[in-house]
């Protein structure tokens, strides 16, 4: 089998050394030269090979499409929480203009949804209550939305769905 390759900043320099963990750790944390990383070494893996007892080429191929793998899964995550962010966002839309009520016991208020904006990529309402001053409301905080003309929505946590209320 292969011997060790040696570290990263030595290999993308042409040169074989001493394994060094603490430097393949620090440069897998960098995703845009990940997928560089790994061909650099597997071309080294295949460079360094015992050459009376070479590597099976299906390993090669295995490892490809592990990396693949693991790529478009990560790509399918940043869509999913960009397809997430999108979906509060017009949820929040929806709600300018309508009362709401949110937190629980001595800390619950309510308010006028007057805007929308964004803290950590999460969409927060902007809710003006009777001090006048827009606070910032989680929509996971809402207990209680009331679009004006229509009947108030209380969100019923225990089965996933809302519940009309009076």
């Amino acid at each position: 089998m292969a011997s060790p390759i040696g570290n990263i900043a030595e290999i993308q320099a042409g040169n074989s050394a001493k394994t060094d963990t603490k430097t393949v750790s620090a440069a897998t944390n960098s995703s845009k030269s990940d997928k560089d990383m790994f061909l650099k070494l597997l071309l080294a893996q295949m460079k360094y090979q015992d050459p009376m007892n070479p590597t099976d080429s299906t390993q090669y191929l295995s490892q490809m499409a592990q990396f693949t793998t693991v790529e478009k899964l990560g790509d399918m995550v940043d869509n999913t929480t960009s397809l997430l962010t999108a979906s509060q966002m017009q949820s929040s839309l929806g709600m300018i203009g309508a009362t709401v009520e949110y937190g629980v016991g001595t800390k619950a208020s309510s308010g006028l949804v007057t805007g929308i904006t964004m803290v950590d990529g999460s969409p927060q309402l902007l809710v003006t209550g009777t001090s006048g001053t827009p606070v910032k409301v989680p929509l996971a905080d809402l207990t209680s939305v009331k679009v004006t003309g229509t009947k108030s929505t209380t969100p019923d946590t225990s089965s996933g769905k809302e519940a009309d209320g009076a």
